[in-house]
């Protein structure tokens, strides 16, 4: 849901090498940087969605190349479908019991 998309979003914020606020895309995104690869983050509220691309930046010497992709990809937030009700409780206990013998 929408909490839970803002909080990603501040997580991306906090945690991305040289995270800073740009707003050019969505209802907020930022930019990072790591050596040759360039990101692009974005938060779309209504729908719930945070997403979040990478481009190396050979692929995308330019930032609007990066931006572009994002604008794309922003476009079509609206085909996603809508979010799913949680799954019942016994089917989340069967996550817990990874790993272990049968």
């Amino acid at each position: 849901g929408t909490a839970a998309a803002e909080a990603q979003y501040r997580k991306l914020l906090e945690e991305l090498p040289g995270a800073r606020v740009t707003d050019e895309v969505g209802d907020a995104s930022l930019r990072a940087k790591s050596g040759q690869v360039n990101g692009l983050a974005f938060l779309v509220r209504e729908h719930g969605v945070v997403a979040s691309l990478t481009c190396g930046a050979s692929q995308c010497p330019e930032a609007a190349q990066l931006l572009k992709l994002a604008k794309l990809v922003e476009s079509r937030v609206p085909e996603l479908p809508v979010e799913a009700p949680p799954p019942a409780s016994d089917e989340g206990d069967k996550g817990d019991q990874k790993g272990e013998a049968p």
